[in-house]
C-alpha cells in the first residue's frame, strides 16, 4: 500500500476517523462534532470529479489525488 486510506464519519455528537497507513498501520480517532470544517457539494462535473463549497480557507487543489466514496 503506498497512499492513505481515509474513512470519515461525522454524526451528530461525534466524529469517527480510521486511517491506514502506507505501512498498514489501522489508526482511529473519534472527536467531537463541532460543524467547524463543513463543506458542501455543489454539483457533479463527471464520474471522476465534483465541485465543492467550502465555508474555511484550504489551499487550491488540496484534495486532489484523493478519491471519495458515497
Amino acid at each position: 500500500m503506498s497512499n492513505w486510506k481515509i474513512w470519515v464519519d461525522t454524526g451528530g455528537t461525534f466524529t469517527d476517523c480510521l486511517a491506514y497507513s502506507p505501512s498498514g498501520d489501522l489508526n482511529r480517532v473519534k472527536v467531537l462534532s463541532s460543524s467547524a470544517l463543513r463543506g458542501k457539494i455543489i454539483k457533479k462535473i463527471n464520474d471522476k470529479s465534483i465541485q465543492c463549497k467550502f465555508n474555511w480557507a484550504v489551499q487550491k487543489d488540496i484534495f486532489k489525488g484523493y478519491f471519495l466514496r458515497v
